[in-house]
């Protein structure tokens, strides 16, 4: 059979070694971003490791695997800078091994303003700004659907200032799309990355953004970009999407990321910038919505860079 078709051959073996990957919990090692306490960067990334399978050193079988997608074995670094002296709020991102920036700002906006937004109903509007006329003004559509008082006026100042450190992370953007989401449901539920070049997300109120902090991702449901950009890459990402689909939620999430995986989840008012799978040849920063009981509601702020400027890294 196989060399009566070759082209049999190649989709016998593909779907061989998807489905052991699959069944064996195939891995990729999944590297960590910059977390900022006090103007302090600290980058902690172990890199790209061995595939490994359910903990075992890979056979000669996976070795092709192994050194097309994991890379050299890892090493450790830690960076540790003031960001200030670097060019930028959020400069610790331009490390290549950083997928995330955290500033856990405890409180620094204020008093708690949950219960400003529990009677309000939900809502998500966006706007885009230019950075390069930076007005206030044009920050108040967003602002809309908020009450006047002490919550709107926080919020505004803080955007504006977000966005300008924003916009110099991503080559002094000249525009902004700004999103404002009040929401009582998880909006998205599994593990992902964003298809932008980078995500800034605040959480005013309510539970903050779950993300990977440590760990590894399942390969297959999460595939890395080497795999997508391969020439095998449409037929993965179909099979993927079919796999993936019969999946439930809690069952995608448990798939997806390895056991071990450490999950942070981010306070109020803490600033979490995530690269997207855009940013260059990063692998972008895994996270999702967090789930919310009966009555909870959750502010959200999300800044991206414009897609019509089409900003490179």
């Amino acid at each position: 059979l196989c060399m009566a078709d070759p082209c049999s051959s190649i989709r016998l073996a593909l779907l061989f070694f998807l489905a052991l990957g699959m069944l064996s919990h195939l891995t990729l090692p999944y590297q960590l971003g910059g977390r900022v306490t006090k103007l302090n960067s600290i980058n902690t990334a172990p890199g790209m490791s061995w595939i490994s399978l359910r903990g075992r050193r890979p056979t000669n079988v996976l070795s092709s695997f192994r050194d097309r997608f994991s890379g050299i074995r890892c090493r450790e670094t830690a960076i540790q800078n003031d960001i200030r002296e670097i060019g930028g709020r959020f400069a610790s991102l331009r490390d290549p091994k950083a997928l995330f920036y955290l500033e856990e700002r405890n409180g620094k906006l204020g008093r708690d303003f949950r219960s400003d937004i529990e009677a309000i109903e939900d809502f998500t509007t966006s706007c885009t700004v230019s950075v390069e006329r930076d007005e206030e003004e044009d920050y108040n559509s967003v602002l809309n659907f908020l009450p006047p008082g002490e919550l709107k006026d926080t919020i505004k100042s803080d955007i504006v200032n977000l966005s300008r450190d924003f916009a110099q992370l991503n080559d002094q953007a000249a525009s902004l799309k700004l999103t404002l989401c009040l929401t009582r449901d998880q909006r998205c539920p599994r593990f992902h990355v964003d298809k932008v070049r980078s995500r800034l997300l605040v959480t005013y109120a309510g539970p903050g953004t779950e993300y990977l902090q440590s760990g590894s991702r399942n390969w297959f449901l999460i595939p890395p970009k080497q795999v997508l950009e391969s020439p095998l890459g449409d037929l993965l990402g179909s099979l993927r999407s079919k796999v993936a689909g019969r999946l439930s939620n809690s069952r995608y999430n448990e798939l997806a990321l390895t056991q071990g995986c450490k999950i942070g989840s981010t306070a109020a008012a803490d600033v979490l910038v995530l690269k997207g799978a855009s940013w260059g040849s990063s692998n972008g920063a895994l996270h999702r919505s967090p789930p919310l009981r009966n009555g909870e509601v959750r502010l959200l702020l999300s800044l991206d860079v414009n897609e019509n400027e089409g900003t490179q890294n």
